[in-house]
């Protein structure tokens, strides 16, 4: 049987946005991230962050940095009473030597290679699938996936999106 999964889109959905962020002490969380995502677990989907990270191929920061924000975000989604089954990263940057190839691009929102890499990982049915973001490459990347957007901006709270997503069930 095929698995559900949440694709979040991470900065201006989990986080605030506030440019290549990659430190946890620059790291502010929206509200009711963590009540969202716990709903959405215990309604046995799988939860994906999957998101752009042109910084690591601008040499902003490492990879290093960014797994180790990534860590500490699961560890506190986990205390919360969620569970954040991956993280997808798109390095791409076209003037990067190393993270400038078509492959990365292909990764790269709203090209949909993060979200086939872990369809194929996790055996997921995308049609049973939800793609959670703030911008227009996520709600590209949900159109050329054919799988249903809900978009946040800065007022939205996602517990109240993660609650439409159950009725859909």
């Amino acid at each position: 049987m095929k698995n559900k999964a949440i694709f979040f889109d991470r900065d201006g959905t989990l986080n605030f946005d506030k440019g290549y962020v990659h430190k946890i002490k620059d790291f502010i969380w929206k509200k009711k991230v963590f009540e969202a995502i716990a709903l959405l677990y215990k309604y046995n989907f799988k939860i994906i962050i999957i998101t752009n990270q042109s910084g690591i191929g601008r040499s902003f920061y490492k990879k290093k940095d960014f797994f180790i924000l990534s860590k500490w975000m699961k560890k506190k989604i986990k205390l919360n009473g969620g569970y954040v089954h991956d993280i997808f990263y798109a390095p791409y940057y076209n003037k990067s030597k190393k993270y400038g190839s078509k492959f990365e691009n292909f990764r790269r929102k709203p090209n949909p290679g993060m979200i086939y890499e872990a369809k194929k990982k996790w055996n997921l049915d995308l049609k049973k699938s939800f793609i959670i973001g703030d911008s227009l490459s996520d709600f590209m990347l949900a159109k050329k996936t054919k799988i249903v957007f809900f978009k946040v901006n800065n007022r939205s709270n996602l517990l109240n999106i993660a609650k439409k997503i159950i009725t859909k069930l």
